[in-house]
């Protein structure tokens, strides 16, 4: 498993570019932003400007990140699971499911879903 702590004020912006998995983000008290994966460190490219982190991650990916964290996601190839993060969320394109709980202001772009079987 692949964890990296960063030290941040306590409402970063954090812009996703792609995750090829699913991505769970969760919230903590404090001035940190923690991105996990299931596999190693070579699995996310990650750059942090201030207060102002840019990933992308080829894997599963778990964020915990301060309440009032702003989350710019652009592609998750999985599910996308928020809960907690009271800044403004946008997430523009999910393949998978959405599940969202106790967020501030959400703008959902695209949600692609499975096509229906056809008869």
């Amino acid at each position: 498993m692949f964890e990296r702590t960063l030290e941040v004020s306590g409402s970063p912006h954090i812009a996703l570019r792609e995750c090829l998995g699913d991505l769970t983000v969760r919230v903590s008290e404090g001035g940190t932003v923690t991105l996990r994966t299931a596999d190693q460190a070579d699995v996310a490219d990650l750059v942090q400007e201030g207060d102002t982190i840019t990933l992308t991650v080829r894997d599963d990916c778990s964020l915990i990140c301060p309440p009032q964290t702003t989350l710019t996601v652009q592609v998750v190839r999985g599910d996308l699971r928020v809960r907690g993060v009271r800044g403004p969320l946008t997430a523009e394109t999910v393949h998978g499911d959405v599940l969202l709980r106790d967020t501030g202001p959400v703008t959902v772009c695209l949600l692609y879903t499975s096509p229906s079987p056809r008869d």
